[in-house]
């Protein structure tokens, strides 16, 4: 079922400030860059607004003021967006990449903070955080920071061993983290209709 080109190189994105207390602990902010349009080549046209421009504007975002109002984080935070999460069952997905070489290297991640389809909103204005056992600590942050910072609803799902999209790759590599996503799905995703206004 996979009519995609998977063999042109796709390419992560990262950038980071180094901590100041403890920089070989990393915190890593997340989305993905790539879509896939199912019913027409994706080659062409594939919008994407809400997957996932919206999780990798969130990086963006983040960065942008951390780095104006210069914050110096005590952990490293690195900013990362990744390619070819769309591939994720079958191929070496960005994700997967970046979450297998860290491992090999004994990289020290603190967390995991994936952004994916955040920005539709049917009127519920409720957010999804993942409840990975394991890494219960880092959604209990985010839920805090979700109920103390923004007028967001929350809905945190059951306890799991998975991660979800991105997040996946991470916690098969033995990181915590958390998965952010819209409660209500986007009915425009994967199409031509992913656009700003919807």
């Amino acid at each position: 079922i996979l009519h995609y080109d998977t063999t042109t190189w796709q390419y992560n994105v990262e950038a980071r400030i180094t901590g100041s207390v403890y920089p070989e602990e990393e915190i890593i902010l997340m989305g993905h860059h790539d879509n896939v349009q199912l019913d027409s080549d994706p080659e062409s046209f594939a919008p994407g607004a809400d997957d996932i421009a919206s999780g990798t504007v969130a990086v963006l975002e983040t960065a942008r003021v951390l780095m104006d109002i210069g914050y110096q984080p005590e952990r490293t935070i690195v900013f990362l967006t990744t390619a070819a999460e769309e591939l994720m069952y079958f191929g070496d997905a960005g994700s997967e990449h970046y979450a297998t070489q860290a491992a090999e290297a004994g990289v020290d991640i603190y967390g995991v903070i994936n952004n994916d389809m955040i920005a539709y909103d049917n009127g519920s204005n409720t957010m999804t955080l993942s409840n990975v056992i394991g890494s219960e600590e880092i959604t209990g942050i985010a839920s805090l920071i979700t109920s103390t910072y923004t007028s967001l609803d929350q809905q945190i799902n059951p306890p799991s061993g998975s991660g979800g999209a991105d997040l996946e790759a991470f916690i098969q590599m033995g990181y915590k983290g958390v998965y952010l996503m819209e409660k209500d799905f986007n009915p425009y995703y994967h199409s031509e209709s992913d656009l700003v206004e919807n």
